[in-house]
């Protein structure tokens, strides 16, 4: 009654639905983080600076992962130098979850809102 798919077959499956927009959109806002991450490795070293890395994104650690989302929040900007409309924060913090859960499922789910993470920072921030 049911067929039976091999995993290659199912990711083959999810990248023929997937949506082409919301995938365009996650990694714009991927590559949006990686150049505020770049911008933080190219800034003048300071000894109580303390620098990321792009993997820090599907870290479980859900403390370290909710701290880089609010300094990225905080210090994002258009390429023009204006601040990110409130509405586009929620859109890159949404899209950087999906992304994060694409690459890794066992990511932090810091846009989560059950009480087992409404209690740190980034949530309180974002919501």
């Amino acid at each position: 009654r049911f067929a039976g798919l091999s995993e290659i077959e199912l990711e083959e499956c999810k990248k023929k639905h997937g949506c082409k927009n919301t995938d365009k959109s996650q990694l714009w806002t991927f590559c949006v983080f990686e150049a505020w991450i770049e911008n933080q490795c190219d800034s003048e070293p300071d000894d109580d600076q303390i620098r990321y890395k792009e993997s820090d994104l599907y870290a479980e650690d859900a403390k370290r992962v909710c701290s880089i989302l609010c300094k990225f929040i905080v210090e994002a900007r258009q390429r023009n130098g204006s601040p990110y409309s409130p509405k586009m924060l929620l859109q890159l913090a949404i899209n950087l979850q999906s992304y994060a859960l694409k690459v890794k499922a066992g990511s932090c789910r810091f846009m989560d809102i059950k009480p087992s993470i409404s209690n740190h920072p980034f949530s309180q921030y974002i919501t």
